[in-house]
């Protein structure tokens, strides 16, 4: 038994080890935005407007919310879209890829307005306290697939 448990977390941590090495990470204030290399240009440009984005959200919701949160940029998707999850912690995922979608075409950088859509919900939710944190911990969050 103690051999198989072994060999399960050797194992374990070597696919985490060939997964993470794949993904390059840079941080704000605010965030840790986690990238692989063929999506450098929109991290760059997350990583430059970010904080902008963050305090425009913060002063137009009128809250002070000091939070940390990953923005995992992936290329896994043909659509352009984002989700916000607090479960089971805090995080932005933004999808890669040009948008197909007509009216996604009158921003003039649809990523990152869609990033902004995705942290109101970031700070709205985290802004929430008392009796409505307690009841969030017991809904389920669906993620899309």
């Amino acid at each position: 038994m103690k051999k198989l448990l072994s060999f399960v977390f050797v194992l374990t941590f070597s696919l985490f080890f060939v997964f993470a090495s794949s993904y390059l990470t840079v941080s704000t204030e605010h965030f840790d935005i986690i990238y692989k290399e063929q999506s450098s240009v929109m991290a760059k440009s997350l990583y430059e407007n970010c904080e902008r984005i963050y305090w425009e959200v913060s002063d137009f919701l009128d809250i002070d919310v000091n939070v940390h949160i990953p923005v995992v940029i992936s290329d896994s998707s043909n659509v352009l879209n984002a989700y916000y999850t607090s479960w089971p912690y805090n995080r932005i995922m933004m999808y890669d890829t040009l948008s197909s979608i007509d009216y996604l075409a009158v921003f003039n950088d649809s990523f990152l307005s869609i990033f902004k859509h995705e942290l109101t919900h970031a700070l709205h939710h985290n802004n929430v306290g008392g009796f409505w944190k307690f009841i969030d911990k017991f809904l389920p969050i669906a993620s899309p697939q």
